[in-house]
């Protein structure tokens, strides 16, 4: 059992070191002119471009600004954002390839703008990754094989045979987590005030399960910055957590992107693409 861990092991560690610098050598090929070309290509993947930003223009209010981009296929593109870097600089990129709607053109929704060498960073994550593997195999062989325990029946309807121990299967506990729950309306109520978009103004009243997404859910947000299926807010235990459900557009909560679970709070301000909607608790 451990030869065999082992061997795993050391198959992921060589994986990593093949699979990573490879992936990352691809990534440096890309060229403003290779999205131009082939939008399709590209659409809602996350790339990173150097290049020189050649105009700037601020945001104004609630709707992003956005710079353009040149790099050295001399081809520009328009980079969205909140805070545009000042004509001349000289950055990298990181985002995501969108298309606007109504012109049909590429252009790339800004998640941040990277500081030194991406490749050199990726490097750095590679060899921490290698290192956390070889730790793990370290521990694997220090611990002790424990002593084989003997099988307890689990024969359902058989007179004194014990209960059922074992974990759910992954079957089972799909199915439970697909019954429909009895509770539908929370016991603090509360609703999303839409700040801008094509329903500023619109007051939503918040059920315990809530999907928001472009054309998914029991909340629709019309924006190109907007999944499909974008972030759930849930009521669990007297709280409303949100949860960001999309890869590649980020939802911002008071200024700062959401990892994991947060727990909103009263006049929380949530930021999904272009479209900005406040958090309160009704009274």
């Amino acid at each position: 059992m451990i030869h065999t861990t082992i061997k795993k092991i050391l198959i992921c560690i060589s994986l990593v070191l093949i699979l990573v610098p490879t992936a990352l050598f691809a990534q440096d090929d890309i060229l403003i002119s290779d999205i131009l070309q082939n939008p399709a290509r590209f659409l809602n993947k996350t790339v990173t471009i150097s290049g020189r930003v050649d105009t700037s223009y601020p945001p104004q209010g609630t709707t992003p600004g956005y710079y353009m981009l040149v790099d050295d296929s001399l081809e520009s593109i328009p980079v969205s954002t909140f805070t545009p870097p000042g004509p001349g600089s000289q950055i990298t990129v990181e985002g995501v390839v969108l298309i606007e709607e109504a012109t049909g053109q590429p252009f790339i929704q800004e998640k941040k703008i990277v500081s030194g060498s991406p490749l050199l960073l990726y490097a750095i994550i590679a060899g921490i990754v290698v290192i956390v593997l070889i730790i793990i195999l370290v521990i694997i062989l220090r611990r002790p094989t424990p002593a084989r325990q003997p099988a307890l029946a689990t024969t359902p309807g058989l007179k004194g045979a014990p209960p059922r121990t074992e974990k759910l299967s992954e079957v089972e506990a799909r199915s439970l987590a697909g019954r429909p729950k009895t509770e539908k309306i929370p016991g603090k109520p509360a609703q999303l005030s839409v700040l801008t978009g094509e329903k500023k103004g619109e007051d939503i009243f918040l059920v315990t399960e809530n999907i928001i997404g472009s054309d998914k859910g029991n909340i629709r947000l019309k924006d190109r910055g907007v999944s499909g299926e974008h972030a759930r807010i849930n009521f669990v235990g007297g709280k409303y957590i949100l949860t960001n459900v999309s890869l590649t557009n980020p939802t911002m909560i008071n200024g700062k992107a959401v990892e994991g679970d947060y727990e909103l709070k009263d006049k929380d301000e949530i930021l999904m693409g272009t479209v900005k909607v406040k958090f309160a608790l009704m009274k």
